[in-house]
């Protein structure tokens, strides 16, 4: 009835903001959670943020290779029956993971994963926006298979995902540098019913060194997923 969640937050120099992403996962509600910090070759002070918390967290590091490579290391040590991935510099809140499992009982689905709303705070305007897909996209919709993906109405920092989807259809691919959570959601969610929360669970920080802000190919680089999704489906 209660099982075990692993929080995994993969992290290279992420000095600024990881202390706040840390105090987020392991103070959560649901009190059944192992937080595991993947250090991707870090060069700042995050070995000393790391080592600040002790026992209460994991703490790996491992040559730089990548976000994918980061998150895989960490789903491969993970001891949770679920997996749950945050970002060095956004924050769940306090009853994410509490409420994510209690949706999974009254779903009666234990396998399903869980996503929904959740809010972005853009440190650049200093303002904080819910992102509502609901009002935006029929509730059938966003529970059907790949059709949140393709609604661009998912962040990869959401769902809660119970480990046999990586038995399933594998892990991140390494290959992919800046697309990695689209490309394994995609084959997560392909022919599965999912569970969706209409309560932001999760702040996702947009500020002036995030990954989608300072790395020019990231428009390009969804283009061309996008494209290889419609391919895929299209070859259905």
């Amino acid at each position: 009835m209660y099982p075990q969640v692993s929080i995994i937050i993969p992290v290279y120099n992420g000095e600024n903001y990881l202390e706040q992403a840390i105090k987020s996962a392991i103070n959560q509600t649901y009190p059944f959670v192992e937080v595991i910090v993947v250090d991707d070759g870090s060069t700042d002070t995050t070995v000393d943020i790391c080592r600040s918390f002790e026992n209460r967290i994991r703490y790996i590091k491992k040559d730089n290779g990548g976000v994918a490579s980061a998150v895989n290391c960490g789903i491969k040590m993970m001891k949770g029956e679920y997996f749950s991935w945050l970002s060095h510099d956004d924050l769940y809140h306090p009853d994410k993971i509490e409420k994510q499992i209690n949706a999974l009982h009254e779903s009666d689905n234990p396998t399903a994963i869980v996503h929904g709303n959740y809010n972005v705070v853009n440190e650049n305007y200093n303002s904080v926006t819910t992102i509502r897909n609901d009002l935006t996209y029929l509730e059938k919709n966003l529970v059907n298979s790949v059709m949140p993906i393709l609604l661009a109405a998912f962040h990869g920092c959401v769902p809660l995902v119970h480990r046999s989807h990586f038995e399933r259809v594998g892990l991140f691919d390494e290959n992919l540098k800046l697309t990695q959570d689209f490309d394994f959601f995609f084959r997560a969610l392909r022919g599965q019913k999912t569970v969706f929360l209409k309560e932001p669970l999760v702040d996702v920080r947009v500020h002036k060194m995030a990954g989608r802000v300072v790395d020019s190919e990231f428009d390009i680089a969804c283009a061309e997923q996008y494209l290889h999704f419609a391919k895929t489906l299209g070859n259905d």
